[in-house]
């Protein structure tokens, strides 16, 4: 009887050193879990960042993109189609870039930012009620261009957004010309977070 006792008890300690170390390991798994998601949004989360300045990687990236569409002639960095912009920010925006698809002319190009949609902004677009501005950049013209070249300098568009501005996303139109033809439209969301 005493053995049998004894054997129970051995039993248990054996259940409860497994059951320690099971969830030490589930602890540690969902640790590198969490770390690999953080890394993940690191290394991705600039795709829907505001840019500040136009960088040599910024550069690369517009090149990757015109690359990647050898017809397309208006490119918008980031791609995503939608920056998120804080309450109070001011400087930040997306960057606007040409390419002359023409294989044997030279064509000077021009292109405007304008309000799109309003978006979840309510009733007034925060262009119009003073809660957002293009602070630079809403109007591009004389950009020529040899046959077949990206614009060296692209056009950054930089957008102030006020501390009052509402939580909301709105839409601007970006449209450009090559001199002679209306080229397709191309978007971009702002997303206005708070502070």
């Amino acid at each position: 009887m005493y053995y049998n006792k004894l054997r129970k008890i051995k039993n248990k300690k054996g259940a409860i050193e497994l059951s320690i170390g099971t969830v030490v390991i589930i602890v540690l798994a969902m640790s590198m879990l969490i770390l690999g998601i953080i890394l993940i949004k690191n290394i991705f989360g600039t795709a829907t960042g505001a840019i500040k300045e136009i960088d040599q990687g910024v550069k690369n990236e517009l090149n990757k993109l015109f690359s990647e569409n050898q017809d397309k002639v208006l490119v918008l960095y980031p791609d995503s189609g939608i920056i998120k912009l804080e309450q109070g920010s001011q400087d930040e925006g997306f960057v606007v870039a040409i390419r002359n698809t023409d294989n044997l002319l030279t064509k000077t190009f021009s292109y405007r930012v304008e309000k799109d949609g309003i978006g979840s902004c309510g009733t007034q677009h925060p262009l119009d009620s003073g809660k957002a501005s293009i602070i630079v950049g809403s109007i591009g013209s004389g950009i020529t261009l040899n046959a077949g070249n990206i614009m060296e300098n692209p056009s950054h568009v930089r957008l102030g957004i006020s501390d009052t501005a509402p939580t909301c996303t709105f839409r601007l139109k970006i449209t450009a010309n090559d001199g002679s033809t209306d080229l397709p439209p191309a978007y971009m969301d702002i997303e206005i977070l708070p502070k």
